[in-house]
């Protein structure tokens, strides 16, 4: 889900009637929420292991789709794998971008990727994405690339988006253990998370312009004992140039980044927690806590969406109760809701999918400053 303001809101979701597999659909509203119409589906196939969760990219309202169902024919596949959808937002509405090439050097399904783009400093409009994959050398890593033409080329190609430190071994045939990432602004450029499925906590790197730094720890949280491990989540966002915001399955809190170590916040919070920002206010929501044993490819549970606010003096406030008990859907370790990394200023749109009812919901969070 994305928004530009209170009228334009972006909704992406997947879709079946109960006999087809999984598709990927796409809409729109001009009024608020009152009415939708439909956009051209991204370039998505295989939902279930071939396609990233996608999400907004900034605060004006554009968001992408990665998926690599689209010739993915198991591991070592010549073909060209990661396709990126990017949806514009006009002014009037949204339209759907030519499907572009994200990436060719993965040789497996990829079944996450993070997209965000730079809102100030030299760089900015520039988009980067990071993603876990197996590659042409059969290496289990992180690669990280940008775009300074809205996302219709990315470099650097091939092996070179590596991102140094963050491989699991120098050889493996496995092909849905990759490290999960998420990507971030930081100064003038980035920060780029990930942890990879077994016997790993959270590392991170940060990009200078030239070189990443040397990885460093973020948490020892690992996911030794979840069956969905490469489906867990994480999620990130940057308020003013270095004030970064991180959590992540398995956490149970929020941690910040004061420049030199990561503090972490006095509340605990569930697994699966999604960041946002609106305008300077960093928010936080949770839906319950994740299955962390698989009862198959996709299920329900009992679930209170809840929602927690970091004042302007860091003090965190919450958890208030936004919906009642319900039945959440859940695919994998991916609890059925969303918002974007970045909201409009007064309010952060939460999306889910009311499993019992059979429809995607939408709650208009309002969000306050302590001034």
């Amino acid at each position: 889900v994305s928004a530009y303001d209170n009228r334009f809101l972006f909704v992406a979701y997947s879709f079946t009637d109960g006999t087809s597999k999984p598709v990927a659909k796409t809409t729109y509203s001009d009024d608020g929420g009152r009415t939708w119409k439909p956009l051209s589906p991204p370039a998505a196939r295989n939902l279930d292991h071939g396609t990233a969760r996608g999400g907004a990219v900034d605060a004006t309202g554009d968001g992408v789709a990665v998926s690599s169902g689209p010739g993915c024919a198991g591991l070592g596949c010549a073909n060209p794998r990661q396709h990126l959808t990017k949806y514009t937002f006009t002014g009037t509405g949204w339209k759907a971008e030519l499907p572009t090439i994200l990436d060719s050097d993965i040789r497996h399904c990829g079944s996450n990727a993070s997209i965000v783009r730079l809102s100030r400093g030299p760089y900015r409009g520039r988009l980067w994405a990071s993603w876990g994959q197996i590659g042409r050398a059969h290496r289990m890593n992180v690669h990280v690339k940008f775009s300074d033409d809205d996302g219709r080329t990315w470099s650097p190609w091939g092996s070179g988006a590596a991102l140094p430190g963050s491989e699991a071994s120098p050889w493996s045939n496995g092909t849905y253990g990759y490290p999960q990432t998420i990507i971030t602004p930081y100064t003038d450029h980035v920060a780029c998370f990930w942890r990879h499925s077994r016997d790993s906590g959270v590392s991170w790197s940060v990009y200078d312009g030239s070189r990443w730094s040397p990885p460093g720890e973020v948490s020892k949280a690992n996911l030794n004992r979840m069956d969905g491990a490469y489906r867990a989540t994480m999620s990130a966002v940057t308020k003013g140039e270095t004030k970064v915001f991180f959590t992540a399955t398995g956490m149970e809190t929020v941690v910040r980044w004061d420049g030199k170590s990561w503090i972490a916040a006095p509340i605990r919070c569930e697994d699966g927690g999604m960041l946002s920002l609106a305008g300077d206010v960093v928010t936080l929501f949770t839906a319950g806590t994740a299955n962390r044993r698989w009862k198959g490819i996709d299920w329900s549970r009992r679930a209170v969406l809840r929602y927690y606010r970091c004042s302007d003096t860091g003090r965190w406030e919450g958890p208030r109760d936004l919906t009642g008990e319900f039945d959440i859907h859940e695919y994998r370790s991916l609890p059925g809701f969303s918002v974007p990394p970045y909201a409009p200023p007064n309010y952060v749109p939460l999306v889910w999918g009311d499993f019992g009812e059979g429809k995607i919901k939408l709650l208009k969070v309002p969000v306050t400053t302590d001034k």
